[in-house]
């Protein structure tokens, strides 16, 4: 019955232009895509403002790393406008001078997640919704911009992972097409 409606649907005088069509919506993809990529570059500036390489490269694993975080805060008795943060070095704590450039992020992060309302605090990486990377409000900040970047990498890293020409990535397709022929039957 299958075989007999595909053999119907390619006689078909609309299979043709269906054919075009979908040759079409692929070329028109490709294009935006390209556009998306220089609109995220734009997007993605560190707080240098140098440019963010968007092109895909393979990611890997790093070793296990205890990053600095900021542990609490410490009030002044006498001005309540004086205060101290305490910070935690994590694996950082090798160069005092990368430690306080560390630190002075993350207060700068800690400043602004008290700034910005929780609601606009997001970034989307969505090829199809452009006009929403981020809010205007916290792609100002140094905690939106490094946010966006994070989540660039992150998928550059899950697309690693996946990508069949690697062997991570062999090992996880052979695991899919084996799970979908036990569960179908087929592929």
């Amino acid at each position: 019955m299958i075989t007999e409606f595909k053999n119907n649907f390619e006689n078909c005088f609309l299979y043709k232009y269906f054919r075009i069509f979908l040759i079409c919506i692929f070329l028109l993809n490709q294009f935006s895509l390209n556009t998306y990529a220089e609109l995220l570059q734009d997007k993605l500036k560190d707080s240098h403002s140098e440019r963010i390489d968007v092109t895909f490269k393979i990611r890997t694993p790093s070793q296990a790393f205890q990053p600095s975080t900021l542990k609490g805060i410490k009030l002044s008795p006498n001005n309540a406008l004086v205060f101290d943060f305490i910070l935690d070095p994590g694996d950082d704590s090798s160069d005092q001078n990368n430690l306080k450039i560390i630190g002075e992020k993350l207060i700068k992060y800690f400043l602004a997640a008290l700034t910005v309302p929780e609601d606009e605090m997001w970034v989307n990486l969505s090829p199809y919704e452009d006009d929403r990377i981020m809010s205007e409000r916290f792609s100002q900040t140094d905690m939106g911009r490094d946010m966006l970047t994070q989540d660039y990498l992150l998928k550059q890293f899950m697309s690693s992972m996946m990508y069949p020409e690697e062997e991570i990535g062999r090992q996880f397709w052979e695991r899919i097409y084996a799970q979908a022929y036990q569960q179908y039957g087929t592929l």
